[in-house]
């Protein structure tokens, strides 16, 4: 989790959320240490995610393979009204070194407020 006390209005603060690699430089061996999860059994032209976290785990959970996947984020400060979003990420699996090409063919982003009801139960009023 990462801090912050107070947030000035009109200006915000960027966490970066993870980094995707060329898959052909994963297995360099000044990158392995950090990109490399060997349980997730790519192959050197499928890409993965790695979250970007203060302390990475050594069982490599934090490095993700292709697929789908949603993270509820929760924003807040002090200052502030908390602010709950949803990130889906689809990783596709796919490298392109345009960026241009890879936000569109390789990796989907879509932003959304988080559902407020996930996980309880919901019962319908009369």
């Amino acid at each position: 989790m990462i801090y912050f006390p107070n947030i000035v209005s009109g200006m915000g603060k960027h966490c970066d959320l993870g980094h995707i690699v060329d898959p052909a430089h994963r297995s360099d061996p000044h990158m392995q240490e950090q990109e490399e999860n060997p349980r997730l059994h790519l192959t050197c032209q499928q890409t993965s995610l790695t979250f970007d976290l203060i302390a990475a785990p050594t069982h490599k959970g934090h490095i993700i393979a292709p697929g789908e996947y949603r993270l509820n984020i929760i924003i807040a400060a002090e200052n502030a009204h908390r602010i709950e979003k949803t990130v889906s990420l689809s990783l596709k699996g796919r490298w392109f070194s345009d960026e241009t090409r890879m936000l569109r063919d390789g990796v989907g982003v879509t932003i959304a407020d988080a559902l407020r009801d996930r996980g309880r139960k919901v019962t319908k009023e009369t």
